[in-house]
């Protein structure tokens, strides 16, 4: 057992004041001055009669400036460089009393005064004064900022400011979702540390209490609660609604006019924005981007396939469309297909119209006037519990212009080719043709819907030997952005003069020994026949046998011409041959016989 005793051994201060009073128990308290003093503490024991002495140096100083400092760790927002402390979170902070040199001076009691700019962001409470001047406790109350402000009481002029950030550390926040939609909550504070989720009113919300993967099952307001060993509570709201209104096209307040014309590649096909509301007007009436990345347990649950972060589809919808001619209602599947498409890197839903490239249905389409094509949008639940459509909007559609042909050969014998074009009076006086210079194109009106187009060569009256192809003939209309191209193609004259191939021959040859005959065949090159074909074989004997026969008649007709020189007469072969003259005899005069003139004597 140890007895304590404390003297107060020297004092320096100013004009020999005191610096500290020192009481009975050990308790120093300071004056109004500064300075320095001593004081031995002394350790009696009473049992060994041993005495254990320490000197303990007090200086007191002016208190230049405090500081408010956090004890507890402030959360960072996700992928931001600012701090905030989590919705529901409670921080402890302690203010620290500084000299003029800014030396930080041990705890004493000193009196604090605090004052807020925002008393509904955040609570502010005195804590424990054990190990520091003075502390606080902070109850982070709504999404937002506040500015907490402490000054020493008897010293207003020395205080400090503290800037508290509050923010949701559960994603999505203070979300609206459609009904039916899957949402994946996270949180950024349980990277390292198991969390329970849980949902303050389980009928408009159902919630996985380990993966935080969510569905909103009826239409109406809840809170999302994630507790951390009872540490840390945080929580969100979320609110469940119905499709309310669907616009289109939100940049532009009438859609353009609409083509079964193939799209240019750089076009695509059409594309109509939508929009899902779930409130007329408003602040923000579009529902909440809700994404997933494939780290989340949820990405399973809607379908990632993707390697990044990806919105999810929270609207099911279809796309519906109707061709009307007048009252007549066509069938809009001939011509287009509609499609309902989600992007899930931009997060907007599109209606997709695709032309049908089919020729019979553009021609019959080709002359048609007035076209009108009315589009509208059907949302629904992925339960199907309710429907809501849209307003119907009518656009203009304008057919595409057909062409007769796709290609046309020109030849040197015939050098120029035809061309229809079928279409609309407006479509027709829009149309733009260019073509290469080796090509003229002109046109002549059949009637409003029909131009005939005459394809030719420059040089028509010497156009070139060699061939031409790959000659392309554009046919363009700025009014439905159709691009329809006409091939051409050139036969020269070389191309035109070439020989046709041979009919192969057979060749009698003796063999060797003079026993057999061997038949050789003469055939185009690159061709290729059997011999062995009976086809082929009877070919052969019946070309010998009209041989053998054409042989035998020129022997008969020579011998009876030999027969037959002597009487004079001529007949059968030889009457076909020039007259035979002797050496000796002269030749005929060629001109006609006359009586010689008389000689003069």
């Amino acid at each position: 057992v140890s007895k304590m005793s404390y003297r107060l051994l020297q004092e320096v201060g100013v004009a020999g004041e005191e610096v500290i009073s020192l009481s009975a128990v050990g308790e120093v308290q300071s004056r109004a001055i500064s300075g320095h003093a001593v004081v031995m503490v002394t350790a009696h024991e009473l049992d060994l009669g041993l005495n254990q002495t320490v000197m303990v140096h007090v200086e007191v100083c002016q208190i230049s400036s405090i500081s408010i400092v956090p004890l507890s760790e402030a959360q960072a927002f996700p992928n931001s460089k600012y701090h905030a402390f989590p919705l529901g979170y409670s921080a402890l902070f302690a203010v620290y009393l500084h000299d003029s040199i800014g030396r930080r001076l041990d705890p004493a009691d000193v009196d604090l005064l605090h004052r807020l700019n925002r008393f509904d962001i955040v609570g502010v409470s005195p804590g424990y004064s054990s190990g520091s001047n003075g502390t606080y406790i902070v109850k982070a109350a709504k999404q937002g900022s506040a500015v907490l402000k402490v000054w020493v009481s008897s010293l207003p002029h020395i205080s400090d400011y503290v800037h508290l950030q509050v923010g949701y550390a559960i994603l999505p926040s203070l979300a609206t979702v459609h009904l039916g939609s899957i949402i994946c909550f996270t949180t950024h504070l349980t990277e390292d540390k198991p969390g329970r989720w849980f949902a303050g009113d389980s009928g408009v919300i159902r919630v996985e209490e380990d993966t935080g993967v969510s569905r909103s099952v009826s239409t109406g307001r809840a809170v999302v609660y994630h507790k951390v060993k009872e540490v840390i509570d945080t929580h969100t709201e979320i609110t469940v609604s119905k499709v309310k209104e669907i616009t289109f096209n939100s940049t532009s307040p009438t859609l353009p006019h609409f083509t079964n014309a193939p799209r240019q590649m750089e076009l695509g096909p059409y594309r109509v924005p939508v929009q899902f509301l779930h409130g007329p007007g408003g602040v923000d009436p579009e529902f909440t981007l809700l994404h997933v990345s494939p780290k989340q347990a949820c990405s399973q649950a809607v379908g990632s396939g993707v390697d990044g972060a990806v919105y999810i589809q929270q609207v099911l919808f279809e796309c519906v469309t109707e061709l009307m001619h007048h009252s007549d209602r066509l069938i809009v599947q001939n011509y287009f297909k509609s499609e309902a498409q989600f992007d899930t890197f931009s997060g907007n839903s599109f209606c997709v119209l695709t032309p049908v490239n089919d020729s019979h249905a553009m021609m019959s389409l080709a002359t048609l006037e007035p076209l009108h094509l009315s589009l509208s949008v059907r949302a629904f639940d992925s339960a199907r519990l309710y429907e809501k459509t849209s307003v119907t909007v009518k656009v203009p559609f304008v057919p595409a212009f057909v062409l007769s042909a796709s290609s046309v050969v020109l030849r040197a014998a015939e050098m120029t080719a035809e061309v229809m074009v079928t279409g609309l009076p407006s479509q027709l006086t829009a149309l733009k043709v260019t073509h290469p210079p080796s090509l003229t194109v002109s046109y002549m009106s059949i009637d409003s819907n029909n131009r005939l187009y005459q394809i030719a060569l420059t040089d028509f009256y010497s156009p070139p030997k060699e061939s031409l192809s790959n000659l392309l003939v554009s046919f363009k209309s700025s009014l439905a952005y159709q691009e329809t191209t006409l091939l051409v193609s050139y036969i020269g004259a070389q191309e035109q003069e070439k020989p046709a191939c041979p009919v192969p021959e057979v060749v009698e040859e003796l063999s060797p020994s003079g026993a057999e005959k061997q038949k050789q065949a003469l055939v185009p090159v690159g061709s290729s026949f059997t011999l062995n074909d009976p086809a082929w074989l009877a070919t052969v004997v019946v070309i010998t046998a009209l041989a053998v026969l054409i042989g035998l008649m020129v022997i008969c007709l020579a011998a009876k011409q030999s027969s037959g020189m002597g009487s004079g007469s001529v007949a059968g072969f030889a009457a076909y041959l020039p007259p035979q003259h002797s050496p000796a005899s002269p030749p005929p005069s060629s001109s006609p016989s006359s009586p010689l003139p008389p000689s003069s004597s």
